[in-house]
């Protein structure tokens, strides 16, 4: 299996609500009880194991979101994309003054990536480039990020009642979370996937 086909199997057109945690007011702030809603659950994400076609640098990984976060405004909603592979969707609505604004980042089918902390990587080069986070903390919010939206894969009633409606508009129940996970401690037995 190339990497390439894993990776559609794996993320399969996976929406983010990358920063269903990032709020934008005088100065950006991340909503850490929204990320901190997912409570102590333990989360496994499964990540390619194989042969390679190609391997890309951690920089060049950053460099997937920087160059998402080049394309975006943070003071307007708009839309970047990266051939054909990675988008973004900044959504904001201050005239609406109940639920929260987002940025859902867009998997597309070409995408090659492969493990949990590449995802994190780009989504976290751009945190950095959008909102001026360092990389420390531009990480850390990208690993919550991941754990946030795998535990509400696919809940789209739960983004109707925290999200403002253009970011509900925007959203799948199909598309919507992380997919290819497996809660710790509920799974007795191993999973193969097809």
């Amino acid at each position: 299996m190339t990497r390439t086909k894993y990776s559609r199997l794996f993320f399969l057109l996976t929406v983010f609500l990358a920063a269903g945690a990032i709020l934008w007011s005088e100065d950006v702030q991340v909503d850490r009880d929204e990320l901190a809603s997912i409570g102590d659950q333990s989360i496994k994400f499964i990540n390619y194991v194989g042969p390679y076609e190609f391997i890309n640098t951690l920089d060049q990984i950053r460099g997937i979101g920087r160059t998402l976060g080049d394309g975006i405004n943070p003071l307007k909603s708009g839309e970047a994309s990266l051939g054909g592979k990675y988008r973004i969707l900044h959504i904001i609505s201050p005239e609406i003054e109940t639920g929260l604004d987002a940025d859902i980042f867009i998997i597309e089918d070409g995408a090659a990536v492969d493990h949990i902390n590449n995802l994190r990587t780009i989504i976290a080069g751009y945190l950095e480039t959008t909102y001026g986070f360092s990389n420390r903390d531009a990480y850390l919010v990208a690993e919550f990020v991941t754990y946030y939206n795998a535990v509400y894969r696919g809940d789209l009633e739960m983004a109707k009642e925290r999200y403002k409606k253009p970011v509900v508009d925007a959203l799948s129940a199909e598309k919507m979370g992380l997919i290819r996970i497996i809660p710790i401690g509920r799974v007795k037995h191993r999973f193969s996937y097809p």
